[in-house]
């Protein structure tokens, strides 16, 4: 489990299908576009890719 999903469970909270596959398509290095309404977590979506990056990069 990425560092966001532990975040996200330690919440009690579980991320939506289309955060869990912007943080699949940014840990690809490949590029998406995002439309989702207000209210429905794209901060989350974005921010989480790079968070997990960046809790991985920390470990080495």
């Amino acid at each position: 489990m990425r560092p966001v999903e532990k975040w996200f469970k330690a919440k009690g909270w579980k991320p939506q299908d289309f955060q869990v596959d912007c943080w699949e398509h940014y840990a690809k290095g490949e590029n998406i576009m995002l439309h989702a309404p207000t209210g429905t977590g794209k901060t989350y979506a974005v921010w989480g890719g790079i968070l997990n990056e960046s809790f991985e990069l920390k470990k080495n």
